[in-house]
C-alpha cells in the first residue's frame, strides 16, 4: 500500500567505515536483487566464490546458484550475515 514504504538497507549504510579503501569501488555495484547483493558482498571482501563458501560455511554449489539468481534459504542467509556481521535485513 502507499502508506507502507519498504526502505531497503544498502551495503554502504551497513558498513559506514570500511578499512580497505580499494574495495570502495564496489560500493556502486547494484543491489537490485539477491544475486546482486551476494556478488557485491563477495567483491567488497575480495573473495572468490570458493573463498566465500569456505568463509561462510555455505556450499560452493549454493553460492554459484545464488549468484545466478536462485533463491537463498534463510539458514544460508544467516550464515553469510554472521560471517560478515551484516544484518539479515540486507538480503530481504
Amino acid at each position: 500500500s502507499m502508506f507502507y514504504e519498504n526502505k531497503k538497507t544498502t551495503y554502504k549504510e551497513i558498513f559506514k567505515i570500511f578499512e580497505n579503501t580499494q574495495s570502495s569501488i564496489y560500493y556502486n555495484l547494484p543491489e537490485d536483487s539477491l544475486k546482486d547483493k551476494i556478488y557485491k558482498v563477495r567483491m567488497i571482501h575480495g573473495l572468490t566464490q570458493r573463498q566465500l563458501a569456505v568463509k561462510t560455511g555455505v556450499s560452493y554449489s549454493c553460492i554459484c546458484k545464488y549468484e545466478s539468481g536462485r533463491n537463498m534459504s534463510k539458514e544460508n542467509k544467516e550464515k553469510i550475515c554472521n560471517a560478515f556481521n551484516i544484518p539479515l535485513e540486507y538480503f530481504n
